[in-house]
C-alpha cells in the first residue's frame, strides 16, 4: 500500500512540476504532445472543427476547436506548434466572436484583460491608441479606424512560463478580440516577429 501511495505522490508531483513550467490554457498546461492536449481540451467542452472560413490557414500543423472561453461563447481556438516536429503545443490563439461596433470590441477586450489581470497581475506591456491625428468621436468613427488598421490595442501578460497577449484585430473583413497564449521559450521570438495572429 505504501508503495502505491508513493507512486501516486510521485505522479502528482511530476504533474504539478510540469504545470509549473508551462503556461496554462483553460487549466491545461501547454508544451506537451498535441494529441494529449486535444483530448484534454475536448474534455473541457471544446468541440473540434475544420478550419473556419474566417481563418487563412496554409499549414497542416494547426487544429481548431469551438467553445466558450472565459465566458465568451462562439470562440474559435487555434492550436499550433513552432518546433520542427510540430508535435507539441506551443501556441493557442483564441478568436472571440465577431464584433460589429467599437463598443462591443472594447467591451470584450476590457473584460478579457481584467480577467487575466486577476490571475497574472497587471500587464507587462500595454499599448492602447489610435494612429491618427486627433481622436475619433463616435462609435462608428472608432470602428472605421479599426477597419482601416489605425487601432493598436494590445496588452501582454508575461511570466517565466510564457505569455498571453490580448489584442483587437481586424482581419479577413472581421473585427475580433484575439487572445494569444505562447508557451515559454517561444514567446519572445513570436512577439518580435509580429506574426501572432497566424
Amino acid at each position: 500500500m505504501k508503495k502505491i501511495v508513493s507512486i501516486l505522490c510521485l505522479i502528482v508531483c511530476s504533474q504539478l512540476s510540469y504545470s509549473a513550467k508551462h503556461i496554462l490554457f483553460s487549466g491545461i498546461p501547454m508544451g506537451g504532445p498535441k494529441e494529449q492536449f486535444y483530448e484534454k481540451i475536448q474534455k473541457k467542452g471544446f468541440q473540434r472543427i475544420p478550419c473556419p472560413e474566417c481563418v487563412d490557414d496554409t499549414t497542416n500543423n494547426k487544429a481548431y476547436f469551438w467553445g466558450t472561453y472565459r465566458g465568451f461563447s462562439n470562440s474559435i481556438i487555434q492550436v499550433s506548434g513552432f518546433r520542427k516536429d510540430a508535435k507539441h503545443v506551443d501556441k493557442v490563439v483564441v478568436m472571440l466572436d465577431v464584433c460589429n461596433s467599437w463598443r462591443a470590441l472594447y467591451d470584450y477586450y476590457a473584460k478579457v484583460k481584467q480577467s487575466l489581470a486577476k490571475e497574472y497581475g497587471q500587464p507587462k506591456e500595454c499599448r492602447e491608441m489610435f494612429h491618427i491625428n486627433g481622436q475619433p468621436k463616435t462609435d462608428s468613427d472608432l470602428f472605421i479606424e479599426v477597419q482601416q488598421g489605425n487601432c493598436e490595442y494590445v496588452s501582454i501578460f508575461s511570466s517565466k512560463r510564457g505569455a498571453i497577449m490580448v489584442s483587437i484585430v481586424y482581419v479577413n473583413k472581421q473585427a475580433r478580440v484575439y487572445v494569444t497564449h505562447i508557451d515559454k521559450g517561444d514567446f519572445e521570438n513570436t512577439f518580435k516577429s509580429n506574426n501572432l495572429r497566424n
